[in-house]
């Protein structure tokens, strides 16, 4: 009996250091466009061959990853990364797969910042080519969760011994409907392993998808990672270099339609071109690109005239 009380209180105290913060978030995207499976610690993450691949709930400093490509004659990644920061907090970090100097692939750093809050995963933040997954930590049938109308999906999972009962009252990000979620998981003292059932089911009337998290939506987001500096840089020298306003304006729209920006990085964009018309045309393409859209109304400061301010407004309450 003491060791049973003692096992109790383990796993208590566990449960309170896992909620006491939020955990890492690892973001991989292929450069070249080459869609690849992502594998964490031997499992791997997304059901399909993807180009951008984001896996929450890291809870550990570091994970084994492999990126298995889906083009086979292109070899595979294995490299250990760290999912917290020099302090050893949970942090956002991003890789990024593309040729070193010599033509090889590799993973190689792009940025990482603190966790500061959960994240809500919806149409409006989770980019079309981009699967976003909480970490399997076993084999799992299907774990990528929509919402819709009366949709339920089953999650079955066969792992190892040890975890905890919990549930969760979630909200659907759409739609604002409440999402119950029953997940059980036994323990078992003798060994061998454990089978546990998670069942999700929705009673929203809307027909949009989007992913599911625990936490009421916070002003959308947009892209998660703006370009790094020395990229954007380099970006804006090819702009720079256009002779004609035409031309800088369809080399800034190819490049915002493939990156992320801050909205500083869209303001300096936008003070590229002569023309106010050339501006309000860059601010509005930009805006779904943007990693922070509360903050847009900093890019407002390039325009001369009120006019354009108030067109852009209209624009994005149009698209919210």
């Amino acid at each position: 009996m003491k060791k049973i009380i003692t096992l109790m209180a383990a796993v208590t105290l566990m449960g309170t250091s896992v909620f006491a913060q939020f955990p890492s978030r690892l973001t991989v995207f292929s450069e070249d466009g080459n869609p690849f499976y992502l594998v964490v610690n031997g499992i791997k993450q997304n059901d399909k061959p993807l180009t951008n691949v984001l896996v929450d709930g890291l809870s550990m400093p570091n994970y084994k990853v492999k990126v298995l490509f889906e083009d086979a004659q292109l070899p595979a990644i294995d490299k250990m990364l760290m999912v917290h920061d020099a302090d050893d907090h949970p942090s956002e970090v991003a890789y990024r797969i593309k040729k070193n100097n010599k033509g090889v692939l590799v993973l190689q750093y792009f940025s990482s910042k603190p966790v500061a809050q959960p994240m809500v995963y919806s149409a409006n933040t989770v980019p079309a080519d981009m699967a976003v997954v909480n970490f399997r930590s076993s084999e799992t049938v299907n774990n990528t969760v929509y919402t819709g109308s009366s949709v339920t999906t089953t999650t079955t999972t066969v792992g190892a011994p040890g975890g905890v009962g919990v549930y969760v009252d979630v909200v659907d990000p759409v739609t604002g409907e409440r999402v119950g979620v029953n997940a059980g998981i036994g323990i078992n003292m003798g060994g061998g392993t454990v089978t546990s059932t998670t069942t999700t089911t929705t009673t929203s009337s809307s027909s949009t998808g989007g992913y599911v998290n625990n936490t009421p939506p916070p002003v959308s987001q947009g892209c998660m990672y703006p370009m790094a500096s020395r990229d954007f840089e380099s970006a804006k020298g090819t702009i720079r270099g256009q002779s004609f306003e035409e031309t800088k304006l369809s080399s800034a729209r190819n490049i915002a339609s493939s990156n992320c920006l801050s909205p500083q990085q869209v303001k300096e964009i936008c003070n590229l071109f002569s023309f106010e018309e050339s501006k309000l045309d860059f601010a509005k393409f930009a805006y779904t690109r943007c990693t922070e859209r509360n903050n847009y109304f900093i890019v407002s400061d390039v325009f001369s005239f009120s006019s354009s301010t108030e067109d852009l407004n209209k624009y994005i309450s149009s698209v919210r």
